[in-house]
């Protein structure tokens, strides 16, 4: 007679399934920061207004970076919601940062 044991957990890594990061969402923004770096080097006032609000804010996604942010705290470990909520701001505003040198650079 067989017996049905459960599997044995192995942890490969330091997230759960439930909790990691979501990488999709956090490179597009990275690169939308990118991108708006660039484009406020070359554009002023309404022109920079349209593009960066039209284009690049219709190609990252707040909202979703939001919800993931607050899904990630459901779990009653802090630990992915602050690496993720922090990361996401400090790699963002290092590749704005960049964007603006590259911008100034050409």
């Amino acid at each position: 007679m067989l017996q049905r044991r459960p599997l044995p957990r192995r942890r490969h890594h330091l997230l759960t399934h439930r909790q990691r990061l979501p990488w999709g969402t956090f490179t597009i923004n990275i690169s939308g920061s990118f991108a708006l770096g660039i484009l406020s080097t070359q554009f002023a006032g309404t022109t920079l207004l349209l593009t960066g609000t039209a284009c690049i804010g219709s190609y990252t996604t707040f909202s979703t970076w939001m919800l993931e942010t607050d899904r990630l705290g459901e779990d009653n470990d802090r630990r992915p919601l602050v690496l993720y909520l922090l990361g996401s701001l400090a790699v963002g505003l290092a590749a704005a940062a960049c964007g603006r040198i590259l911008g100034h650079s050409q």
